[in-house]
């Protein structure tokens, strides 16, 4: 009998300890997936190559902004985009990293932080953000990403 238990206990850790192995490598590549993209939306972010932002969104994605309302659908995101840009509102600076992501069910769930610099207009100098995000992506049949839902929200004060 305890020999029984000690070939289960043997056999389990041969069979499940490389698969926790494995899920964290599967968890590593796709952190490092999504940051990649990340790199490419916050340098568009920073150019005002709004076009490139948008690439990764799907058409019917939803934004839920820090002190904002709803904003649903690719073409509502460009006009919300495009109307704070004519507003004066200019990212002088904007680096996110994923802290954490998973893929279930043909999503991807991504959580982390993001650190900003923005120029509004009636500010003497470029206003500082920090704060954190949480997304969901679609893996489409190719392997591309696209974002449905992007959230964030801001860990400075108000007023501050």
């Amino acid at each position: 009998m305890r020999r029984n238990t000690l070939i289960q206990g043997f056999c389990f850790l041969v069979l499940v300890l490389p698969l926790l192995a494995s899920a964290d490598d599967d968890k590593d590549a796709l952190i490092a997936e999504l940051d990649a993209i990340g790199q490419r939306m916050e340098r568009a972010m920073v150019e005002g190559d709004f076009e490139t932002t948008l690439s990764y969104y799907a058409d019917d994605a939803v934004l839920l902004p820090n002190w904002g309302q709803k904003v649903v659908g690719k073409e509502a995101i460009r006009d919300k985009m495009e109307s704070d840009r004519e507003g004066g509102l200019s990212f002088e600076s904007f680096t996110g990293k994923t802290e954490d992501a998973w893929e279930c069910g043909g999503n991807v769930y991504a959580v982390g932080t993001y650190a900003l610099s923005l120029t509004v207009p009636g500010m003497e100098r470029p206003i500082a953000d920090k704060g954190k995000f949480m997304s969901v992506w679609r893996r489409s049949s190719d392997g591309t990403l696209a974002i449905t839902y992007d959230m964030w929200n801001t860990d400075v004060p108000i007023g501050k």
